[in-house]
């Protein structure tokens, strides 16, 4: 029997070691494998991080567009509104339905050299719906009446929509107001 045991014994300890080896081998392939494997795996996840940029970066190229034809329709309803206000007295309301978190602006003919005025609104009176100083969008509008915007620094600013924008003719002025 101790015989048997032996033989055992001896086969078993053989059998470990060498899965033991084996075992050891991997462990040295893999750190050899390691470096590669994480460069590419590293490449991978950047490649991805910058294909979701570049589809955020597409996706807010077709929103912002949306929103520039939105505000150019605004802006011809509001000038289709002020044509139609013909004597003193005559008011009108509309309601702004978007572009959210824009603002509305008038101007009154300022001449070619006027400083800070939209190239648009040199010639003559306008309106202008924007999101910053470089993103705007402005509409001549074609009246014999001044324009004047009622509000914060000349401003209308569309923070809650709808937003009811009211166009009265007073004084020979067309008065904008919230």
């Amino acid at each position: 029997m101790k015989i048997i045991k032996s033989k055992l014994n001896t086969k078993y300890k053989s059998f470990v070691s060498q899965k033991i080896g084996i075992f050891r081998d991997k462990k040295a392939d893999s750190h050899e494998m390691l470096s590669p494997e994480v460069i590419k795996i590293t490449l991978a996840i950047l490649c991805l991080l910058l294909l979701v940029y570049l589809g955020y970066k597409l996706a807010s190229i077709f929103i912002d567009k949306h929103k520039i034809d939105q505000a150019k329709a605004v802006l011809e309803d509001i000038n289709g509104k002020i044509s139609n206000l013909k004597n003193q007295g005559d008011n009108v309301d509309y309601s702004v339905r978007n572009p959210a978190g824009w603002w509305l602006t008038a101007y009154n003919s300022a001449g070619a050299d006027a400083a800070g005025v939209a190239a648009e609104c040199k010639q003559g009176h306008c309106i202008c719906i924007g999101k910053s100083k470089k993103d705007y969008v402005c509409k001549t509008v074609i009246t014999s009446f001044s324009l004047e915007l009622v509000g914060k620094d000349n401003i209308i600013v569309f923070k809650k929509l709808p937003i009811t924008i009211k166009l009265r003719l007073e004084n020979n002025k067309i008065i904008i107001t919230q």
